[in-house]
């Protein structure tokens, strides 16, 4: 038996909507980490900045950061 009340039901599924939920923000946060690293590799076999950029996302200022 559930004992959740219907407000507190409507309650959650509202949080669960949230743009900004934690989920949502560490998602985001993994693929940025994901491209960061894709980003390494690709620079580390000597493919050019511009490609990088596009394959990853990154700016160009980003990669000169992690180039470092």
């Amino acid at each position: 038996m559930n004992s959740k009340t219907p407000a507190t039901r409507k309650q959650h599924s509202e949080v669960l909507k949230w743009p900004n939920s934690f989920y949502d923000r560490g998602k985001e946060e993994g693929k940025r980490e994901g491209n960061k690293e894709t980003a390494v590799r690709l620079m580390e076999m000597g493919v050019d900045l511009l490609i990088v950029t596009k394959a990853t996302g990154l700016t160009r200022e980003e990669l000169i950061h992690l180039k470092k």
